[in-house]
């Protein structure tokens, strides 16, 4: 595992990691429609502004990469 400053690249997976902790953190205390219709996608344009601001403090979002596969973040 590496901790590295999240790249451009990273968006979808980043997005995805985003949702699946909302899912799995907020099962059963907010409505399960909603959970399960949220959508990696609708997270992109997010990340994408979150990290192309990041200019002003380099390594602002944090990710774990695990063998090419992300499977955290912190920001």
């Amino acid at each position: 595992m590496t901790i590295r400053p999240a790249r451009m690249e990273d968006v979808l997976e980043i997005a995805a990691v985003h949702v699946r902790s909302w899912q799995a953190a907020y099962r059963g205390l907010l409505p399960r429609a909603y959970l399960d219709g949220l959508d990696p996608g609708q997270r992109i344009g997010q990340w994408e502004r979150s990290l192309s601001a990041a200019g002003w403090f380099h390594g602002r979002t944090l990710v774990v990469d695990a063998g090419g596969r992300l499977s955290g973040f912190v920001s």
